[in-house]
């Protein structure tokens, strides 16, 4: 479903909602004030290109509401059929989300709705998401790059909305330069849960650091904003997708380490391997020998095969980024193909049980 039909029938549900409220009665706390479902008219106006089937983006795995405050988001999508996690703080939840609780009961909703303050208690519920939502949460965070960095671990895209700022208080321009001001107890709408604000540089930096790759963005309101009166509120859209790319193409089938952070590269134990489902008539891998190897062994020496055919073996005498490249030989057959590489020695770090061979950021076979 398109992203303009997503927006009506968010309008639509809006009243829905509305209904469903005063049907309730008092329910004995207040109601969310906003209209968190008019984010989607926003994201019309964002949404570019095949992003625009946004329906299409949350197949396959959860969506992931952060901030969900009384779920108007979050009991959309569930009505759109995704099933949906929602978070919030209840400490700082605008009515400890007892209204995310009662509304989900009374409209029969499947979300799952889950208490976390993200700054301390960082555990996400599921190990992949396909979308998530950070809307209106950021700038209320005492640790930015730690969340979006733990996120794009998890998720394949992000839709996130925070307060940024062109200027200073005082006048100072700000825009153009990668940085965010830290907001002082009560100098934003009074409210001492308000932390950084973000020039649209440093958010964008901010979320190149932490993985994500921005794909559409838009502003709203002021356009001489600062981060601390009414009258200089402007917030930032963005639309960005997981940048964390996969090592290799092929499946790894033994003597790799976990992925270190978002870091778009492995530690390999002395032996490890990868087979690839299609034939290739080139190998090349991208590996750096560590300093501590070439310390512990003078050096090292890589042999590599291909379904068993041995390929020229490298020798790497001094720590340095490297690609490994072999034309294979005889004429290329059916997949699978197995790629499997041999060092002649690995080292144990200090603290560290496991034996280490080299570190590789990509491998191919074409």
């Amino acid at each position: 479903m398109r992203i303009d039909a997503i927006a009506a029938r968010a309008a639509e549900f809006q009243a829905r909602l509305d209904q469903v409220k005063t049907g309730l009665g008092d329910p004995g706390f207040d109601w969310y004030p906003y209209d968190s479902l008019g984010n989607f008219f926003t994201l019309d106006a964002m949404l570019t290109g095949g992003r625009r089937d946004f329906l299409n983006l949350t197949g396959g795995s959860p969506v992931l509401d952060i901030g969900c405050a009384d779920g108007g988001m979050a009991l959309f999508l569930d009505s759109l059929g995704c099933e949906v996690h929602a978070i919030d703080n209840p400490e700082t939840n605008h009515n400890g989300m007892a209204g995310v609780r009662r509304l989900a009961q009374a409209m029969g909703a499947r979300i799952s709705v889950y208490e976390r303050d993200i700054d301390q208690d960082l555990q996400i519920p599921a190990a992949k998401y396909s979308l998530t939502l950070l809307l209106g949460v950021l700038y209320h965070l005492k640790n930015p790059f730690r969340i979006l960095e733990a996120l794009s671990r998890h998720s394949r895209y992000l839709v996130l909305s925070t307060r940024v700022a062109r200027r200073g208080p005082e006048g100072t321009v700000l825009e153009g330069l990668p940085v965010a001001y830290l907001v002082g107890r009560g100098e934003t709408n009074n409210d001492a849960t308000n932390y950084w604000v973000f020039t649209h540089r440093g958010l964008d930096r901010l979320l190149e650091r932490t993985g994500w790759r921005v794909l559409d963005a838009v502003s709203v309101g002021a356009t001489d904003s600062d981060p601390a009166s009414e009258a200089g509120d402007e917030r930032r859209f963005v639309f960005a997708e997981n940048a964390r790319q996969p090592v290799t193409g092929g499946r790894m089938t033994g003597g790799w380490y976990e992925q270190e952070g978002w870091e778009t590269w492995r530690w390999t134990a002395p032996r490890f391997s990868v087979e690839f489902a299609a034939p290739g008539r080139n190998l090349a891998i991208a590996l750096y020998v560590p300093e501590s190897l070439i310390a512990a062994r003078g050096g090292v020496t890589l042999a590599a095969s291909v379904d068993g055919i041995p390929l020229p073996p490298a020798r790497y005498d001094r720590a340095d980024h490297y690609v490994y490249t072999a034309a294979l030989r005889g004429p290329a057959g059916a997949g699978p193909v197995r790629v499997d590489v041999v060092l002649d020695g690995g080292f144990t770090p200090v603290g560290d049980e496991r034996e280490l061979g080299v570190v590789v950021s990509e491998v191919t076979l074409r």
